[in-house]
């Protein structure tokens, strides 16, 4: 379930773009999902330094390897090596967090569209209002003017 702890893992949000309440500060980076990230990724990142630590003990080679490309190409085949041996039962428990996943992206990008489209909303009522404030504020002036030429007269 949801046990599976995901440090690489990335939410819609992007961690600077988070408020102290956990809760997202700005929509911005929040894109259109097209589809769902493999189960696969989600084993790998939850897995990384466990598979990491076996190919320390068994590959000479990989001690002595960088940190880059090369390594995570190693620990990413290591790790398709293990998920292939794995029982659909085993699979199961990061297919269900790659929809659930999926499904908070979804999520958040309908969010960030109705959030838009009220902005928008909101910005052509703006304008509308500011078009008819300066009309008002015109007719005012004139219904003024209009006042006191009548007291002057009187």
């Amino acid at each position: 379930g949801d046990s599976i702890s995901f440090s690489g893992y990335q939410s819609p949000y992007r961690e600077e773009e988070m408020d102290e309440d956990g809760g997202p500060a700005s929509l911005a980076f929040v894109e259109k999902p097209l589809s769902s990230t493999p189960a696969f990724f989600f084993f790998l990142l939850n897995n990384k330094s466990i598979i990491e630590k076996s190919l320390l003990r068994k590959s000479r080679s990989f001690r002595g390897m960088p940190k880059g490309l090369a390594r995570n190409e190693l620990i990413a085949k290591e790790g398709a090596a293990i998920w292939m041996e794995l029982s659909l039962d085993e699979k199961r428990e990061y297919v269900d967090y790659a929809v659930k996943d999926f499904e908070k992206r979804v999520i958040a990008w309908k969010e960030k569209e109705v959030i838009e489209g009220m902005v928008e909303a909101m910005d052509e009522e703006n304008d509308d209002d500011v078009g008819e404030s300066e009309d008002k504020v015109s007719d005012d002036l004139s219904l003024e003017e209009e006042t006191s030429k009548a007291q002057s007269k009187a």
